[in-house]
């Protein structure tokens, strides 16, 4: 596992955002309200964000698209964001249907109405209106980078109680393993030790990334038992986990 650090996103510089930053703690619910009022001053809809970021987020729209057009059309989206897969997906497919769960308040500004969201986190949002077994794929994009080791153990246990047999973890981004970042980051940590670098006070802790073994370990541990695994044109990978 590698600790991951930003200074800006979406082009927003944090320095600027007027809250403080931390360098050990993730960002809190503070940090998100200050950076998305920045971003909604930014950008007036989905076809305002950097193409780059849409092209890859459209890899995961095809390949969502692809599996459910072989399991069916009733979709689960644990951390939606801002909700464009989700809204990418209900534009290519009228009879697509979608329960999409964001714990940030007004996120989804632009999101296509005939997504249902559900302010909160997984599973509580879903209180007692749905079950596992009304659903035809069960998936979380690019939300395992918050997690530390417990709080990711419980989440994937919480699907698991949930019922989901089959998860898509998706858009997972893995550590450079090439063995000059270790030097760098090792160097970097170093001079900070003794006070010949300071830490950079414009950075946030981001959260963590880990390998593809790890996050397998982590299924395996909550009680999925295979695994089937790919690659993205744009470097991130995905895993279904299934059980039995």
């Amino acid at each position: 596992m590698k600790k991951l650090y930003q200074k800006e996103w979406f082009g927003i510089k944090f320095s600027t955002l007027g809250v403080d930053l931390s360098m050990e703690k993730v960002a809190d619910v503070e940090f998100y309200r200050k950076f998305y009022q920045e971003f909604y001053k930014k950008f007036q809809g989905y076809s305002d964000l950097p193409k780059e970021w849409r092209n890859l987020k459209d890899e995961i729209v095809t390949h969502i698209d692809e599996l459910v057009d072989k399991k069916g059309k009733k979709i689960l989206s644990i951390g939606c964001g801002t909700g464009y897969v989700e809204n990418q997906l209900c534009e290519i497919r009228d009879n697509m249907e979608i329960i999409a769960i964001e714990p940030s308040v007004d996120m989804t500004r632009w999101i296509n109405k005939k997504v249902t969201v559900l302010q909160g986190v997984f599973p509580s949002a879903l209180s007692e209106n749905y079950t596992s077994d009304q659903f035809d794929l069960v998936f979380a994009s690019g939300i395992d980078y918050v997690f530390d080791d417990p709080s990711y153990t419980n989440f994937l246990k919480s699907v698991v109680f949930f019922g989901a047999h089959e998860f898509l973890l998706t858009e997972i981004f893995v550590p450079e393993t090439r063995w000059i970042n270790y030097v760098k980051d090792f160097i970097k940590i170093l001079l900070e030790s003794v006070g010949l670098r300071v830490a950079e006070q414009s950075g946030q802790f981001w959260g963590y990334m880990r390998n593809i073994d790890e996050h397998i370990e982590f299924l395996k541990d909550v009680g999925f038992s295979s695994f089937t695994t790919g690659r993205y044109d744009h470097g991130g990978y995905w895993i279904i986990a299934r059980i039995g």
